[in-house]
């Protein structure tokens, strides 16, 4: 009887050993078919599409800027003494207009508005504190013209000084970053065709239409859920000298295709630097109790085209490229004297910032990290936290013939 009875306990006991297997096994197909099914942008009214469509999660933008603290011995050569001020604080808020699906290729068009509001309780101070830097317009002119006739350089040297500007501004947070009426070139409309009299860092970035992206939706391959087919009408961008380096590749930040592997990358496009970086995952962490990944950049990003063979495309006039950590944005944003790196200078060559004296870290900008939002091991691909702040150097180059900068040359980048 006893042997009976311990029979009986050792196959009921394989039988729910199995059974156990079989629903797991199930289990693990249902949820992987949920996954799925819900990370897809051709269901109007699924949770994901709705949240892509107006992110309710809150975005926040960050700016740090850097007082000029010595610019009369700047201006004479001396090196730049910078003191880091800031966050000032904006909220982003996102919407997507003229969306339309196509069935047929399992893509999505549509556009983008982004808009910001100053969070003052989240900000060293008020969108009214006053910054000394460098006065972008002049340098773009100074570039612009340097190859003029010396008399034309010295004509609109002296309609600067009409206008009250010189090679440094002193202007408010809100106007450094939304715009102003620029007195010389409100000057110069007067004489010539400007296309605009108005400056700023992110002007006619606040709530203005984007441009048309065409992402796939996921519901024919998963693998390119969220992956960026087509931005403004095409797969490439036209400011760099090769395909590879103008090829967009990858998503927005935002979504990512599910089941990403824990040594998986990952590439971004970033409109505001017309390219795509490569992030790579670095450590796991939590993020209110739900397991993400961290991802950043490879260290090689910014590496110089004389010395990397895959940045070759960066450099814009081939052998004179810029050194490691930075990237030359004059073709990008096209007049903009600026080129950009990694925030605190990180992998920046040391030519660069030995010409720069800190009271704090960073050039123009704050920390920089990509956070990816990864619930059990990365089954989603939705990006639960994230920011990247860049680095902005204003100087690209010292010119001869152009009087007030031949003191800076020691102090120039190029």
């Amino acid at each position: 009887m006893q042997r009976s009875a311990f029979i009986i306990c050792v196959i009921v006991s394989g039988l729910l050993a199995i059974l156990s297997v079989i629903a797991l096994s199930i289990l693990s197909i249902l949820f992987h078919w949920m996954v799925l099914k819900n990370t897809r942008l051709d269901d109007t009214n699924s949770l994901i599409y709705k949240q892509w469509l107006q992110p309710s999660v809150p975005i926040y933008l960050q700016f740090y800027f850097f007082q000029l603290s010595n610019p009369v011995m700047f201006q004479n050569g001396s090196k730049p003494h910078v003191i880091q001020q800031g966050p000032y604080t904006y909220r982003e808020r996102r919407f997507k207009q003229h969306v339309v699906v196509n069935w047929h290729n399992h893509t999505i068009r549509y556009r983008e508005i982004k808009q910001y509001h100053f969070e003052r309780d989240l900000s060293v101070g008020p969108e009214s504190d006053q910054i000394t830097t460098v006065n972008l317009v002049y340098l773009s002119l100074a570039q612009r013209l340097g190859s003029l006739p010396t008399f034309i350089i010295r004509l609109i040297e002296q309609f600067e000084r009409m206008s009250g500007e010189g090679l440094f501004v002193r202007r408010n947070v809100s106007e450094l970053l939304w715009g102003y009426e620029d007195p010389l070139l409100h000057f110069l409309k007067k004489f010539i065709s400007v296309p605009t009299s108005r400056i700023g860092l992110y002007l006619d970035r606040n709530n203005s239409d984007g441009v048309d992206v065409e992402i796939d939706t996921g519901l024919e391959n998963p693998a390119l859920f969220g992956t960026i087919r087509l931005y403004n009408g095409s797969r490439y961008q036209t400011c760099w000298t090769t395909d590879q380096a103008n090829q967009v590749n990858g998503t927005d930040g935002s979504l990512f295709h599910p089941f990403l592997q824990p040594d998986e990358g990952l590439y971004i496009f970033a409109p505001d630097i017309c390219r795509s970086i490569y992030f790579t995952p670095r450590s796991v962490s939590r993020i209110r109790g739900v397991a993400t990944v961290k991802y950043l950049p490879l260290e090689d990003t910014f590496d110089s085209p004389l010395i990397n063979e895959k940045n070759r495309g960066f450099c814009l006039h081939w052998p004179y490229c810029m050194k490691s950590g930075v990237l030359d944005m004059s073709t990008c944003q096209p007049g903009a004297p600026i080129v950009i790196s990694m925030p605190h200078l990180v992998h920046v060559s040391s030519k660069f910032v030995l010409r720069v004296q800190f009271c704090c870290v960073n050039v123009f900008v704050g920390r920089s990290e990509r956070w990816v939002f990864e619930p059990r091991e990365g089954e989603l691909g939705v990006n639960a936290s994230g920011h990247i702040v860049r680095g902005f150097c204003l100087i690209q180059m010292a010119l001869a013939n152009v009087l007030i900068l031949r003191p800076l040359r020691g102090n120039m980048i190029n």
